[in-house]
């Protein structure tokens, strides 16, 4: 359920935990269980060592393709990872903003 009505997964610095549902978003993506969308994780200092061992050590070793890593998304920046949501729910999923609609007062109502 963590990713059924998911087009990003974010993850900011945590524990087992956070660790756990990364590599259970990623092995989905890899096995083609669900579509493919960004893995944006926020704090560069904190998963550089993951991701530098992602890359020299299980790439090279042929554990992992080129492509499982080609989709993690490395930011400290919450606006940078707000804009690849904005880019994958729109170019990957098709979904469009549109203008809010303003509530509208049938009754009478006060405060709306």
């Amino acid at each position: 359920m963590l990713m059924k009505y998911s087009i990003v997964f974010v993850a900011a610095p945590g524990g087992h935990g956070t660790l756990d549902e990364f590599f259970e978003v990623a092995m989905l993506i890899q096995t083609k269980k669900i579509r493919d969308f960004p893995l944006v994780l926020l704090g560069v200092e904190y998963w550089s060592p993951l991701l530098d061992f992602l890359r020299h050590s299980l790439l090279r070793m042929g554990a992992i393709h080129p492509e499982d890593i080609d989709g993690i998304i490395l930011t400290d920046s919450p606006t940078e990872a707000a804009g690849f949501l904005r880019q994958a729910a729109t170019e990957r999923f098709g979904l469009r903003y549109r203008a809010r609609r303003k509530p509208r007062k049938i009754l009478l109502e006060k405060g709306l």
